[in-house]
């Protein structure tokens, strides 16, 4: 876990702290992202949808396209592992 556990240990932490709807998005988009990298594909793609969320209210299509972004890349990991269950 590392690093990144740590990462989402500091940034879970910022969160009630945040001012404004983009720095929300940046959070939930950082802390969507070390779960991905940590294969916590579940918990990735919630903290996408966050962001996602964030972004839109923000009015930020930069982050809502980055949010979306981490949401698919969620999606797609989940993908094999729900297709094995299905067999």
């Amino acid at each position: 876990m590392g690093e990144y556990g740590a990462a989402i240990d500091s940034w879970t932490n910022k969160l009630p702290l945040s001012r404004s709807a983009l720095e929300s998005t940046w959070l939930f988009h950082e802390i969507g992202r070390s779960h991905l990298e940590l294969q916590n594909y579940q918990d990735a793609k919630e903290f996408g949808q966050r962001s996602l969320a964030a972004a839109h209210e923000a009015e930020d299509e930069v982050w809502e396209l980055n949010a979306t972004v981490l949401v698919a890349q969620s999606e797609g990991k989940c993908l094999p592992k729900m297709h094995a269950k299905a067999f």
